[in-house]
C-alpha cells in the first residue's frame, strides 16, 4: 500500500513539474521583413488604425520562419494602399516589396485564447494561409530597421 502511494505521489510531482514547464514562455528576438497581410481581414488600413488585420512576418532568426501577427502597430511603417489591392488572390505584398519593411521585433507565440480565427468569405482565395495562422505570434515590441 504505501508503495502504491509512494508511485502516485511521484507521478503526481512529476505532473506538477511539467505542467509548470508548459507555463512558461520563450521569449524571441529576431530580424526580419513585413512581407504580407491577413487577407482574410481585407489587410487594408482603416480608421481606426487600431482595427485588428494581420501581418505577415519574414524572421531570419536561426529559425528562418514566416509567422502571422495581429498586434504589431501599422504606424510602424507607411504601407501604401495598392500592397492590398490583390487580397482576393495573394496576400504577400508585390516581389518588388518583400524586402521594404525591416524589422527588429521582440515576441512570443501566442496562447491560444488569444488566436485570431480563421474566417474567409468565399470570394478570397487564399490557399495556404491557414498553415500561417497556426503560427500567430504576440509581438512585445518592435523597431523600424533601415535597409
Amino acid at each position: 500500500m504505501t508503495r502504491a502511494i509512494f508511485f502516485i505521489s511521484i507521478l503526481f510531482l512529476f505532473n506538477i513539474i511539467d505542467s509548470c514547464k508548459a507555463e512558461k514562455e520563450e521569449i524571441f528576438v529576431a530580424k526580419g521583413y513585413v512581407i504580407g497581410f491577413d487577407p482574410c481581414k481585407k489587410g487594408v488600413p482603416i480608421v481606426p488604425i487600431d482595427t485588428i488585420r494581420g501581418l505577415i512576418i519574414e524572421v531570419s532568426d536561426k529559425n528562418c520562419d514566416t509567422l502571422l501577427t495581429y498586434n504589431l502597430p501599422w504606424a510602424l511603417f507607411d504601407f501604401p494602399g495598392e500592397l492590398f489591392e490583390s487580397y482576393r488572390v495573394y496576400y504577400y505584398f508585390p516581389e518588388a516589396y518583400q524586402r521594404t519593411y525591416k524589422i527588429k521585433l521582440t515576441y512570443r507565440f501566442a496562447k491560444p485564447e488569444e488566436t485570431q480565427a480563421f474566417a474567409c468569405v468565399g470570394d478570397i482565395f487564399a490557399p495556404g494561409f491557414e498553415r500561417l495562422v497556426k503560427k500567430q505570434i504576440v509581438v512585445l515590441s518592435a523597431e523600424e530597421l533601415n535597409n
